[in-house]
């Protein structure tokens, strides 16, 4: 019968270690709930690697692996130095009240967008995920033009759309819909915000 370490290193785990007393350990304790392995390492020292083959050589059905390490403390504020114009003057800083109409602006803008992709996915019957919608969002900003194209990124970044749902003619119209809102959220009217 072939070792622990034998059969870690046909899942992918290779080691001149043997952690069969370990494991066996673990395995043979009295449970009082969920048996856990502490697997601690410097990082790129292959720790995700040794899970998944420990799982598969004892044939667990299921692994949950989590990693533990600590976050990166979040970065410092960046300030950025005041713009200045073509004539080297420091332009002042925009007033709280014009900075609040402005954000309610630019979001108004996209309200058309939202409530086209609202109506499309209704008509689909499923919603995105929220990466999912990142990614069609940035589609529409910067490659859909036309509904066919809008078809072709909808099953590409949508998990569970299938072609012929996409090809229902009864689409045509939320397709054309959530183009044109998106070309108008493009083609925004720009606003310069003047402190005089």
């Amino acid at each position: 019968m072939p070792s622990l370490r034998e059969k870690m290193a046909e899942h992918g785990f290779e080691s001149n270690d043997d952690y069969e007393f370990q494991v066996r350990c673990l395995l043979e304790s009295p449970a009082r709930g969920l048996r856990t392995l502490n697997i601690e390492g410097d990082s790129e020292r292959r720790k995700t690697a040794f899970a998944n083959a420990l799982a598969r050589a004892l044939d667990f059905p299921r692994c949950l692996y989590h990693d533990f390490t600590e976050l990166h403390p979040p970065q410092p504020d960046l300030i950025l130095p005041p713009s200045r114009d073509e004539l080297g003057r420091a332009e002042p800083p925009i007033e709280p009240l014009d900075q609040t109409v402005s954000e309610a602006c630019a979001q108004s803008e996209g309200e058309p967008l939202f409530e086209g992709l609202g109506i499309l996915f209704r008509t689909l019957g499923t919603a995105p995920t929220r990466s999912e919608l990142a990614h069609i969002l940035h589609d529409l900003q910067l490659h859909v033009r036309t509904p066919e194209h809008l078809r072709l990124c909808l099953y590409g970044r949508s998990e569970g759309l299938g072609r012929e749902a996409l090809a229902d003619s009864a689409l045509a119209q939320p397709l054309a819909a959530v183009v044109a809102a998106a070309q108008a959220w493009l083609v925004g009217e720009h606003i310069e915000l003047r402190g005089d």
